[in-house]
């Protein structure tokens, strides 16, 4: 059990190669059902602007519910619904933690 502050939201992607008459077909994105999350920040650093875009770096490691877990894209959300970003976790960031029953990812 996780004591949330907020959820995750896991990213799919559909649709994307080309159609009947050669056309790249877009790819559309979705996000899947909320995941309860704990999540508690490593590290930020402010807004910057860079090639006339603004953005900022964070850095988090969010605590879920023991399941299988791959490397993929997620939004994180606060308990607000107020999306913090959007974060790729890769099989060295996923980390279950079976004895609290739990899976940690960091990103």
């Amino acid at each position: 059990m996780v004591l949330a502050n907020g959820y995750i939201r896991i990213i799919t992607e559909h649709g994307g190669g080309l159609d009947t008459d050669g056309e790249p077909r877009r790819v559309e994105c979705t996000e899947g059902d909320r995941i309860p999350c704990n999540y508690k920040r490593n590290f930020y650093q402010g807004r910057m602007t860079e090639n006339g875009s603004s953005h900022s770096v964070a850095s988090y490691q969010i605590v879920i519910g023991i399941c299988p877990f791959k490397p993929c894209r997620f939004s994180l959300y606060d308990n607000n619904g107020e999306r913090l970003g959007t974060y790729e976790v890769a099989v060295r960031g996923i980390e279950p933690l079976e004895f609290v029953g739990n899976t940690r990812l960091t990103v």
